[in-house]
């Protein structure tokens, strides 16, 4: 990735470098971070990632299922764990705020948003085109 020098920081700049920290694999179930290289070349900041390969497809090319999925049970029990591990991993990082949800819940579903009473870690673009089927992976 790239961006200008002075603005090379942030979530999205250390998104992958972040999650490394504080999630590692997620017991084999995201592909590992292993390197990161920095470069910078006439004010500008570029930003090379190495993870761990994935072979296996995701079950989705894009976001919307577009074709019955037979998702063992063993799947989705793999995902709810690893999505439990995730809840309880401790971050700062915030991307989804209550006053966003404020304003998008009655716009697009058309109740109140409902009061939140709690916070939790979370995968926040999860959908189809991020796992993948055998073994699960959740990808970013």
């Amino acid at each position: 990735m790239s961006a200008p020098e002075d603005k090379a920081s942030g979530k999205l700049w250390d998104g992958a470098l972040d999650a490394q920290h504080a999630l590692g694999d997620l017991d084999g179930h995201r592909p590992a971070l292993l390197g990161v290289h920095d470069a910078f070349d006439d004010g500008t900041a570029y930003r090379a990632e190495l993870s761990a390969r994935v072979d296996e497809p995701v079950l989705s090319d894009d976001p919307i299922l577009r074709q019955n999925l037979d998702l063992p049970d063993s799947w989705w029990e793999a995902l709810a764990e690893t999505l439990e591990k995730l809840s309880a991993t401790s971050t700062d990082r915030v991307v989804v705020r209550e006053q966003y949800m404020n304003r998008a819940i009655p716009e697009f579903v058309g109740i109140p948003a409902p009061a939140v009473t709690c916070w939790t870690t979370a995968h926040a673009d999860l959908h189809w085109a991020n796992p993948t089927a055998s073994p699960l992976r959740l990808l970013d």
